[in-house]
């Protein structure tokens, strides 16, 4: 499977279909190139990350590995003591 030729897209953040390819694009995760789409055929949610395709059961399932994304970006960025700043507002 390729998503090469849905890759072009415009760069505001709303859903894009094309005439030529069987995805829609939703829009870019964290904006290091990494794509999220779904199947116009069957609904089924892909992501493209570097060539990668990752495909995903139902948009929950997406959902928690963007949680885990998130998460593991945050740890980076502020450390493990991240979640002591909510505490702090």
């Amino acid at each position: 499977m390729t998503l090469s030729v849905c890759h072009l897209h415009n760069e505001l953040f709303f859903p894009k279909a094309y005439d030529n390819c069987d995805y829609v694009f939703i829009g870019d995760i964290i904006g290091d190139g990494e794509c999220l789409y779904f199947s116009k055929t069957d609904g089924t949610i892909y992501n493209d990350f570097e060539g990668e395709i990752t495909e995903y059961k139902d948009f929950d399932d997406f959902l928690g590995h963007l949680e885990i994304t998130l998460e593991d970006f945050a740890e980076q960025e502020l450390g493990e003591n991240r979640t002591d700043l909510y505490d702090q507002m």
